[in-house]
């Protein structure tokens, strides 16, 4: 098994200067926040996956720099308690497995630039590409941003990337 890597947001903002990183896609351990019975049945750590939007940082009481994290999916490292010894889905595993997946209270957070993630995928883009993917969408600034990261995260709710 591989160590993952994990990166500060300040150690991504800085890099996607120069790499025209926008966003990106990072996990994070979120088992502590789930009920004690879907811990045990989990059997593993359960992973929230969100996309970060480098391209709005923003002040939230606070003189750090924080950045809007759009939850995407839940992930479960550990899915046997939902198949039998054959790999075969248990009666209404498979929908209930999914229904977890698809649960969460929020649908935008916030980070700080000190928060530290396992980044599953850096999403890129040149100055002008960007800015004119922005304009292709919407003369509306803010719209445009809004749509791109809405079908980034449509992208990736039908998509679940190898985690």
């Amino acid at each position: 098994m591989k160590t993952p890597v994990i990166h500060t947001l300040r150690e991504l903002t800085r890099e996607s200067k120069y790499n025209n990183v926008k966003a990106i896609l990072v996990k994070i351990d979120e088992t502590q926040f789930w009920s004690e019975d879907i811990q045990i049945k989990a059997n593993g750590k359960i992973f929230g996956v969100y996309l970060i939007d480098l391209t709005s940082p923003t002040h939230l009481c606070s003189i750090e720099i924080n950045y809007p994290a759009y939850w995407v999916f839940n992930h479960f490292e550990n899915i046997s308690a939902w198949q039998d010894n054959n790999g075969e889905w248990l009666p209404d595993g498979d929908s209930e497995l999914t229904e977890l997946e698809r649960t969460n209270d929020s649908e935008v957070s916030y980070y700080t630039e000190n928060s530290s993630f396992e980044v599953i995928e850096k999403i890129k883009y040149k100055r002008t590409e960007f800015n004119e993917l922005l304009n292709n969408i919407d003369e509306n600034p803010e719209r445009a941003k809004s749509e791109w990261i809405e079908t980034l995260l449509e992208n990736y709710n039908n998509n679940h990337p190898n985690l």
